[in-house]
């Protein structure tokens, strides 16, 4: 096999998001929504996964892949019925 896979590297949740978080502010829109899913992957049960969900379907929209939007929207509003941000996350849907 001649491919040469990434090496799987654990970050802190702070580093992660907040990398993200920038990522978002440069306006790089398909990269903050992958960073943001990775800060759900390597971090599912703290409290910065659910803000990484709702933040990564913000991106999607943003990037004009509502597709992709919606289908994480409805994620995140199944799996947070009574999260403050579900009526965002709404909003977020319809405009999608």
């Amino acid at each position: 096999s001649g491919d040469a896979e990434d090496d799987y590297v654990e970050r802190p949740v702070a580093e992660l998001y907040n990398a993200a978080l920038g990522e978002l502010k440069s306006r790089d829109f398909e990269e903050a929504a992958t960073s943001f899913s990775e800060v759900e992957r390597q971090h599912p049960y703290s409290v910065w996964a659910t803000k990484a969900q709702l933040m990564s379907a913000y991106a999607r929209y943003q990037s004009n892949n509502y597709d992709d939007a919606i289908i994480a929207l409805d994620r995140f509003i199944q799996l947070h019925p009574s999260n403050a941000d579900v009526a965002y996350a709404y909003y977020l849907k319809a405009l999608s």
